[in-house]
């Protein structure tokens, strides 16, 4: 059987017609606001959304930079969640294909974000997925994901600043395609919430994308496609 296609929060056309109807009844009773997080949506209007969205899989985006051999992974295995034992793993296996050495890959290693924050606040331990036209309408935000191989967890850690060219010239930017559910509430965890997005859309609100944390790898039955940018 064909999986049911996932919605995509920014084009009504993917919307069922029960959220359909939800969002406009949660568009007759909800104040004005300028952006999609400002919007104070009451907990009634909240849960309608969510009662049809509880079954549902939306679309979601996953922003990184990839080596050959890290698309075959991803397709075969998923995303994973972001931890020291990723990052670890992409780079001495990107050592092992010859990128740089390996005196390089343990200075890389001790000075990862997920490394700097082990024994502190622990391990993030998600997975960081965006929805909505983010690339489209806020490119910048995704550019140290996709600017730099090994993304936000070694772009931002100040140890790693030496191979910064090294790093943004390794691999192509790509995006991952994913359908998510949305199953159980509590994972994953938005911002802005989805019904604050949708009740934009149809408002036509600037700024309607989000972030978007899993708690739980994405398997690979869930990927939709991994697309490289360039």
């Amino acid at each position: 059987m064909t999986p049911e296609a996932p919605i995509d929060i920014s084009s009504p056309k993917t919307w069922p017609d029960s959220l359909a109807a939800a969002v406009a009844e949660l568009n007759r009773r909800t104040a004005h606001a300028a952006h999609p997080s400002d919007l104070e949506i009451d907990a009634e209007g909240a849960a309608a959304i969510w009662a049809v969205l509880g079954h549902k899989r939306v679309l979601a985006r996953h922003f990184t930079r990839l080596l050959p051999h890290e698309l075959g992974s991803i397709r075969a295995a998923g995303l994973r969640l972001y931890s020291r034992a990723l990052f670890d793993e992409r780079i001495d296996e990107a050592a092992a294909h010859g990128y740089f050495d390996t005196a390089i890959a343990e200075v890389l290693k001790s000075a990862s974000i997920p490394a700097a924050e082990h024994g502190k606040r622990g391990d993030r331990d998600f997975v960081c997925l965006t929805v909505g036209p983010v690339l489209e309408e806020n490119a910048h935000a995704v550019e140290p994901l996709i600017g730099t191989w090994g993304g936000e967890g070694i772009y931002f850690a100040s140890g790693a600043k030496p191979y910064r060219s090294l790093l943004q010239g390794l691999g192509r930017p790509a995006v991952v395609h994913v359908s998510l559910s949305l199953a159980n509430r509590s994972m994953p965890r938005f911002w802005p919430p989805p019904e604050q997005l949708l009740l934009g859309k149809v408002r036509d609100l600037p700024e309607l994308f989000g972030d978007v944390f899993s708690r739980e790898a994405i398997s690979p039955s869930a990927i939709i496609d991994v697309e490289l940018l360039d």
